[in-house]
C-alpha cells in the first residue's frame, strides 16, 4: 500500500507485521546520511584524507575505490588493505597507526553540534520498531549514536554494542542495539565499544567467532526485519545476508525480509539484485537532487498511521470515499487497499460511504476471506434503495451482518415504510447462513442405503431438504436499452420489484432416482409423502410471505409457484422447469405408487388436499381424483370447490380437462350437467381488471374459454348436453377460423415446443390491399398468437416489396410503427432486390427524429449488413453508406448520457448498441479497402475521430469496438490510433480498464511491435488487475508469450519485451495466472505434431524452445507453488521424451504436491509414457519425490508399485535418497 503518492509500495503483510509489533528494524548508514553523515564510501575517503594517504597508488586498494574495480564498493576490504599496509605485525607502530586510524572514524563520524537538526526519520524508525508492548528495540549497523539522540520515550535510550546486545525475544531486549559497535558520545554517558569496521573483524563477527552470524539469524527467527539505508552491494548487506540465506536453506522457520531500495536506473535489475539475496524488495523514487526524500517522508507518515492505522485510513478513506468511484479506477483500488485490514467492518460503518461502493470493492474481493462484515454498513444504509440493491447482488451474508440487520430493522422499522422492510426480511430470509450440510453430498452418500430399505427419519429430511424450493434473490433485470429506473416512483413507495427479482430453486432435481430408489412398501411411501407435503406447505408458505405467490388472484398469473409445474401428470412441457417442480413430481409419483400399493391410503392422504390453501395442493388433488382408486364423486366435488380463478385461470385447468378426459363417463348425469354449466358460463369478467379489455375483445376472450373446454370434451367423443353443443356451434360460427387443438394442446396457458421456424401463414394477407397489409397482419398476430404470431415477420421476409409499400402507405398517413417496421429491417440479405434496398435506405433519410430514435438500433445494424451495397449507391453526390452513416451517428454521438467504463458485458452491448455498430461499420468498410500499411484512415479519419472523442454511453461502445480492433487501426494509421486511442489504455484513464477488456477480447496477438512496446508497461500492470475475468486476463498473458515465443525462435526480435518482466509478472500476478502460463507450457510442449510421417522431436522442442523460456520466466519462490500449476508443469515435463531427465531438474524446484491418487494413472505411466519409467527411471523418481508429501495429501495407493518398477529397470536405485526417502513414504502409508 502507497501510504503517499510518491512513495514506494510498502507490502500489505508487512504493514499488519508492523501493526501486531512483529517488526524490527536494522538501519544503515543511509539513515545518518540524512543529517550529512557520509555513507561507508565517505567514510573511507575521510580516513585515507585524515591519513594523508590515497588509493590510487595501490592497486588492490584502487580496485575498490574505483568505479568499475573488480573489488568495486568492497570497503571493509580496503580499510584492511590500508590497515595491514600502515601496520605491518610485529612493529611497535601498529596500534599507534590503527588508533590513527580509528580517530579518523570517530572525527568523521561525530553527531551534528546544531541543536535543530532534525533526526525526525530516526525517531520514526524508532518508534515503528516496536514490539506488541510498545517496547522499541532497533538493530543499527551505524556506529554514531544518532538514534539514541533521537529516543523517543522518557529517560536515556538504552544502547547496547557488539556482543553485549541482549538476545532478541527475551525481557531485556530494548533500545538500540549497535551490531558493529558504537563510538563514545560524552553527552548521553556512553562509552566506545569495539568496532567492526574493516574485513578482518568482519570475518572475526561473522565467521571465525560468529558471534553476529548467531544474533542475526536469532533476529530473523523472531522478528520480521526491515533493511532501511542500504544498497544491495553495501558490505554489511554482504555478510548480514550470505548469512541468512544459509541459514535459510537448512530452516524453514525464518521468516521474511524486506529492504527498502532506491530504484537505480533499471527497476527490473534492482528487483533482482535484492531478491537474489533473500530480501524483498521494497522500490522507491528518490527526489530530483537524489535526496531519498520519498523514502523518508513514507517512513514519517508510516509512523504516523502506526501510531493509530485505523484513525488514519479513515480519513483517507473519507476523502476517497468522496470520489465518484465510476471516475478512477486508481481511487477504487487504493480504497480497496485501505480495506484490507481487520477494521475494515468498523471503517465501513463509520463512513459509511455510498452503496456503490459494494459492488465495486465485492470485485476487488474485499470480502473473500469472510474477515469483513457488511452488516454494520448495511444497517446504516437500511432506508437507502441503492443499498438495497447492492444486497440483492452480493453473496450469501454472515452471522454477523444477519444480527446487524436484524436489530437495525427493529430500530428502524418505523423509517423505512413496508415495502423496504420488506425487502430487507426477504433479503435475511434468502442470503442467511445455512447450517445444514450438503443436500447433494448427504444424498448420493445415502441413497444406496435407502436402496436396501433404510428409509428412516434422517433419509426423509435428506429427500425433503434437496427438494425443498429455497428462496434466491437476484438483481432486477433489465435489456440494454432499458432505463434504469422505468418508472418514476416516490421515494419509500417503490414496488418491491424495484429492488430485486425473487425465484426459489432446489438443491438439486434428482426427483428421478428419488422415486427409483426409494422402498415401495406402504409404510415408507405413506411417510415419505407425508414429509414431502409438509415441505411443500412450508415452502408454499415461505414463497406467500415474500409475495411470490398473490392467494388474493388479484391478478392474473401472479402464483409462480403454479407456473413452475405446466403439468402434475408427466408431460412433455415439463421439461426444463425447476423450483417447485421437482417436490410435485415426487409427490405425484410417490402417491401413484401408493395408490397400487395401499389404494385406501392413498385416497385418506389426497382427500384433504382439494381444501389446501395453494393451488399447487389442489391441483394434486385432482391430479389424484384422476385415478380410479377415487370415486368420481371425489372428483367432481374437487371440480366443482374450485374458486374462479383455479377453474379458469390457474394451472390446474391441465388437471381439470385431463380428469374430465378421463372420467367424465364416471360422472352422474347431473355431476356433467353442474360441469358443463359452470363451463358454459363462460370465463367472469370480475377476475380483469376494468379496463383490461373492450367490449369486442371480451367477447372474443369468453368465446375463447368455453370453446376450448367444450370443444376438448366433444373431440375426445365425450357426451354433452344439448345446450352446450348448441353455444359450442354458435362460437364456432362468430369465430370460423377457430379450431381445437391436437391432443390436449388447448389445456394448457402456455404451450412450448421445437418449431422450425417462425409461425405464420402468409397466404392469409394475399388479397389484403398494402393500405391494409399492416394493420391486418397485426390484428391476426393478436388473433392468432400461436400459430400466427410471426405472420409479419414471415410476410418481410417472403415478400419484402409489398411489406415495405405497405408500411411507406402507413408512413404516409404519419404512422411510423417500429414495431412493424423491425422485420423488414431483418428480413434475409437474398429476399432484398437492390432497388428495395435504396427506397429503404431513402425512406430512412426521410424519416421523422422521433420515429428514427425507435427504430434506430435496427437501421444500424442494417447498415452494417448492407454496407458495402449502400457504399456503391449515390445520392446527391456521396454515397448513401455515408448519407445513413451520417444521419444515424448525428442522433446517436449527440446522447452524453454519463457512461459507466466499469458497466456489465461493454462488449456485447458494443455489438449490438448503435454506438458500437456504428464504429464496426467504420472498421469494416476500412478493411473491405485493404488500405496499406500506414496509409491512414483518408476520408473516413472525421468519423473516427467523430466516434472516439463522443461524450456519452454510445461514444463509449464506439471505442469499444475500436479497442477490439486496435492493432489493426495501428498497422493502418498508426499515428491518429497513437492520438485517439492510445491515451486511453493508459491506467490512469477513466476508461482505461474497458478498453483493455475489449482488446483482451480480440483474437489479435502481439502485433504490431510499435504497439506493442508502448503498451507494454499498462497491459503488464492491467494483467494484475482483479476486475479482470479469468479469460480476459489469459488472453492477454498470452500476448506474452508469443513474443517470448518468437524471440526464442529468432523472429519479433521488435518486441520489447524482456523475460525478467514476464517472471516479475509471474512472481507479482494472481495465482490463475501462473496456472494459465503453466497451462500454455504444456501445450506448447504437447502439441507438436509429427512431421514428414517422423515423429514429434518433443526432446528438441524441450531444449531449444519450452526449457528455454521456462528456465527464463518461471519464478522460484516456494509461496507462489501452486498445485494448480504444479499439475500442469508435470504435464508439461511427461512430453519431453529423450530431454525428460533435464525437464524434471528444470521444474522439480517448482512443484507443489497435489493430490495424486494413482501415479501410473496420472502421469499416464501405463499408456503414453510407459517408456519413461524403463528409460529414465532415477528422473520419475525425483519427479515422484517433489509431488508426494504425506503431511498434505495421502500416498499414493501404487506407490509401492513405481518403486518396484524403478527398481527392475535400475538395480542400483535403491541406494538413491530420492528412492529411500520415497520408500519411507511408503512404509508410512502401510503403518
Amino acid at each position: 500500500m502507497k501510504l503517499r503518492a510518491d512513495g514506494p509500495d510498502i507490502p500489505q503483510e508487512l504493514l499488519t507485521a508492523q501493526e501486531k509489533g512483529e517488526v524490527l528494524f536494522i538501519c544503515g548508514a543511509g539513515v545518518s546520511k540524512t543529517v550529512d553523515l557520509p555513507l561507508f564510501r565517505g567514510l573511507v575517503e575521510a580516513v585515507y584524507s585524515a591519513l594523508g594517504e590515497h588509493w590510487r597508488l595501490h592497486p588492490a586498494e584502487r580496485e575498490v575505490m574505483k568505479s568499475n574495480g573488480r573489488l568495486s564498493g568492497q570497503y571493509d576490504r580496503v580499510l584492511r588493505s590500508l590497515e595491514r599496509r600502515l601496520t605491518p605485525a610485529g612493529t611497535g607502530q601498529a596500534s599507534g597507526l590503527r588508533e590513527r586510524l580509528r580517530d579518523a572514524v570517530r572525527a568523521e563520524l561525530q553527531p551534528p553540534t546544531d541543536h535543530d537538526v532534525d533526526l525526525g526519520a530516526h525517531a520514526a524508525l524508532l518508534e515503528l520498531s516496536r514490539d506488541s508492548e510498545s517496547k522499541i528495540r532497533l538493530v543499527t549497523t551505524n556506529f554514531d549514536t544518532l538514534f539514541e539522540r533521537a529516543w523517543p520515550r522518557q529517560g536515556p535510550a538504552p544502547s547496547f554494542a557488539g556482543p553485549a546486545m541482549p538476545q532478541p525475544k527475551t525481557a531485556g531486549c530494548a533500545g538500540v542495539l549497535h551490531l558493529h559497535g558504537r563510538l563514545a558520545d560524552q553527552s548521553l554517558g556512553l562509552a566506545e565499544t569495539d568496532l567492526v569496521l574493516t574485513s578482518a573483524e568482519f570475518g572475526d563477527a561473522y565467521l571465525r567467532s560468529g558471534w553476529a552470524s548467531r544474533y542475526v539469524y536469532d533476529l530473523v527467527r523472531a522478528y520480521t526485519v526491515v533493511l532501511v539505508g542500504y544498497q544491495a552491494d553495501d558490505p554489511p548487506m554482504r555478510y548480514l545476508l550470505e548469512v541468512l540465506e544459509a541459514d535459510r536453506q537448512r530452516y524453514t522457520d525464518l521468516r521474511r525480509v524486506y529492504a527498502f531500495a532506491k530504484i537505480d536506473g533499471d527497476e527490473a535489475l534492482t528487483r533482482a539484485l535484492w531478491e537474489g539475496k533473500g530480501v524483498v524488495p521494497i522500490l522507491h523514487d528518490v527526489d530530483a537532487d537524489g535526496s531519498y526524500g520519498p523514502l523518508y517522508r513514507t517512513i514519517l507518515e508510516w509512523r504516523a498511521y502506526a501510531q493509530d492505522p485505523t484513525a488514519w485510513r479513515s480519513q483517507r478513506l473519507r476523502e476517497l470515499f468522496a470520489a465518484d468511484p465510476v471516475a478512477s479506477d486508481a481511487t477504487v483500488e487504493r480504497v480497496s487497499e485501505l480495506l484490507r485490514h481487520g477494521d475494515a467492518s468498523r471503517l465501513l460503518h463509520e463512513l459509511n460511504p455510498p452503496a456503490v461502493w459494494l459492488p465495486l470493492l465485492r470485485q476487488y474481493r474485499i470480502f473473500d476471506s469472510g474477515a469483513v462484515s457488511l452488516g454494520a454498513w448495511m444497517a446504516a444504509r437500511l432506508n437507502d434503495p441503492d443499498m438495497i440493491r447492492a444486497a440483492v447482488a452480493h453473496p450469501a451474508f454472515d452471522e454477523q451482518t444477519v444480527r446487524d440487520i436484524e436489530r437495525a430493522l427493529d430500530q428502524k422499522r418505523g423509517e423505512l415504510g413496508s415495502i423496504r422492510a420488506r425487502a430487507w426480511e426477504i433479503l435475511l430470509s434468502a442470503k442467511k447462513p445455512r447450517t445444514d450440510p450438503d443436500d447433494v453430498s448427504s444424498w448420493y452418500c445415502r441413497a444406496a442405503r435407502i436402496r436396501a430399505g433404510e428409509a428412516g427419519y434422517e433419509a426423509r429430511h435428506i429427500v425433503a431438504s434437496l427438494l425443498r424450493p429455497r428462496l434466491k434473490v437476484k438483481r432486477v433485470f433489465r435489456w440494454y436499452d432499458e432505463p434504469a429506473e422505468p418508472q418514476a416512483h416516490e421515494p419509500g413507495n417503490e414496488p418491491l420489484a424495484a429492488f430485486m427479482w425473487l425465484d426459489f430453486e432446489p438443491s438439486k432435481d434428482v426427483s428421478h432416482q428419488i422415486v427409483e430408489v426409494w422402498p415401495k412398501d406402504e409404510t415408507s411411501l405413506v411417510r415419505l409423502l407425508r414429509a414431502l407435503e409438509r415441505t411443500l406447505l412450508d415452502a408454499l408458505e415461505h414463497a406467500e410471505d415474500v409475495g411470490f405467490i398473490d392467494v388474493g388472484h388479484t391478478i392474473v398469473c401472479r402464483d409462480r409457484s403454479d407456473f413452475d409445474v405446466p403439468s402434475v401428470a408427466r408431460h412433455a412441457q415439463n421439461k426444463h422447469h425447476y423450483r417447485f417442480y421437482p417436490l410435485v413430481r415426487v409427490m405425484a409419483d410417490v402417491w401413484e405408487q401408493l395408490a397400487q400399493a395401499a389404494p385406501e391410503q392413498a385416497v385418506a392422504l389426497s382427500r384433504p388436499w382439494s381444501h389446501a390453501p395453494f393451488v399447487l395442493l389442489r391441483r394434486l388433488a385432482i391430479f389424484a381424483a384422476t385415478n380410479a382408486v377415487h370415486p368420481a364423486a371425489d372428483l367432481a366435488e374437487t371440480i366443482m370447490g374450485l374458486d374462479d380463478h383455479d377453474f379458469w385461470l390457474s394451472g390446474a385447468q391441465v388437471e381439470l380437462m385431463r380428469a374430465l378426459v378421463a372420467r367424465w363417463d364416471d360422472f352422474t348425469p347431473k355431476e356433467q350437467a353442474d360441469i358443463e354449466a359452470r363451463i358454459c358460463a363462460g370465463i367472469p369478467r370480475h377476475l380483469f381488471a376494468d379496463d383490461a379489455f373492450e367490449a369486442e375483445r371480451w367477447e372474443s376472450v369468453v368465446d375463447g374459454s368455453i370453446y376450448r373446454r367444450l370443444g376438448r370434451l366433444k373431440a375426445a367423443g365425450k357426451r354433452l348436453g344439448a345446450d352446450s353443443l348448441i353455444l359450442l356451434q354458435q362460437i364456432a360460427e362468430r369465430h370460423p377460423g377457430w379450431c381445437p387443438s391436437s391432443g390436449d394442446r388447448d389445456d394448457f396457458h402456455y404451450w412450448t415446443e421445437s418449431l422450425m421456424g417462425p409461425q405464420g401463414d402468409i397466404d392469409l394477407l394475399k388479397d389484403v390491399p398494402d393500405a391494409k397489409l399492416v394493420g391486418e397482419a397485426l390484428r391476426i398476430e393478436r388473433e392468432g398468437w400461436f400459430d400466427q404470431r410471426d405472420l409479419w415477420r414471415q410476410f418481410c421476409s417472403s415478400d419484402p416489396d409489398r411489406a415495405f409499400h405497405g408500411l411507406l402507405a402507413e408512413a404516409k398517413a404519419g404512422n411510423w410503427n417500429a414495431a412493424a417496421w423491425g422485420p423488414l429491417f431483418w428480413a434475409s440479405d437474398s429476399s432484398l432486390q437492390d432497388s428495395l434496398k435504396v427506397e429503404i435506405a431513402d425512406a430512412v433519410l426521410a424519416m421523422p427524429v422521433t420515429a428514427l430514435g425507435e427504430l434506430i438500433d435496427m437501421i444500424a445494424n442494417w447498415i452494417l449488413k448492407h454496407r458495402a451495397f449502400l457504399d456503391d449507391q449515390p445520392r446527391n453526390g456521396m454515397s448513401r453508406l455515408w448519407r445513413l452513416w451520417d444521419r444515424v451517428s448525428e442522433l446517436v454521438y449527440a446522447d452524453d448520457t454519463a457512461a459507466d467504463p466499469r458497466g456489465e458485458d461493454l462488449i456485447g452491448r458494443a455489438l449490438n448498441l448503435p454506438g458500437g455498430v456504428l464504429a464496426w461499420i467504420l472498421v469494416d468498410h476500412l478493411a473491405a479497402a485493404e488500405p496499406a500499411p500506414g496509409a491512414g484512415l483518408d476520408g473516413l479519419e472525421p468519423r473516427f475521430t467523430l466516434v472516439a472523442r463522443a461524450e456519452g454511453e454510445a461514444g463509449l461502445l464506439g471505442r469499444v469496438h475500436f479497442a477490439r480492433d486496435l492493432g489493426y487501426l495501428h498497422h493502418t494509421a498508426p499515428d491518429w490510433t497513437a492520438a485517439e486511442m492510445v491515451p486511453r489504455f493508459q491506467l490512469e484513464h477513466a476508461e482505461a480498464l474497458a478498453m483493455w477488456r475489449a482488446n483482451a477480447d480480440s483474437s489479435a496477438r502481439a502485433r504490431p511491435p510499435e504497439l506493442f512496446n508502448t503498451l507494454k508497461a499498462p497491459l503488464l500492470e492491467v494483467i494484475r488487475r482483479p476486475e479482470l475475468s479469468d479469460n480476459e486476463r489469459d488472453n492477454l498473458a498470452t500476448r506474452l508469450l508469443d513474443v517470448l515465443i518468437g524471440h526464442q525462435e529468432g523472429s519479433a526480435q521488435d518486441y520489447q519485451l524482456a523475460a525478467a518482466e514476464v517472471r516479475d509478472l509471474l512472481t507479482t500476478g494472481p495465482e490463475r495466472l501462473r496456472d494459465h502460463f503453466a497451462w500454455l507450457l504444456w501445450r506448447l510442449q504437447g502439441d507438436n505434431p509429427p512431421a514428414n510421417g517422423q515423429p514429434a522431436a518433443n526432446g528438441a522442442r524441450w531444449n531449444k524452445l519450452v526449457g528455454p523460456i521456462f528456465k527464463q520466466i518461471w519464478p522460484l519462490d516456494a509461496r507462489l507453488r501452486t498445485e494448480g500449476a504444479s499439475e500442469n508443469l508435470v504435464r508439461m515435463v511427461m512430453e519431453t521424451d529423450d530431454a525428460f531427465p533435464g525437464a524434471v531438474d528444470a521444474v522439480v524446484d517448482v512443484l507443489a504436491p497435489y493430490q495424486i491418487h494413482s501415479l501410473e494413472y496420472t502421469l499416464g505411466l501405463e499408456t503414453a509414457h510407459a517408456a519413461l519409467i524403463e528409460r529414465y527411471p532415477r528422473a520419475i523418481i525425483k519427479l515422484a519425490g517433489a509431488l508426494i508429501d504425506p503431511t498434505r495429501h495421502r500416498v499414493p495407493r501404487d506407490l509401492g508399485r513405481l518403486l518396484d518398477d524403478c527398481q527392475q529397470h535400475d538395480p542400483e536405485i535403491v541406494h538413491d535418497p530420492a528412492f529411500l526417502r520415497l520408500d519411507g513414504f511408503k512404509r508410512l502409508s502401510g503403518a
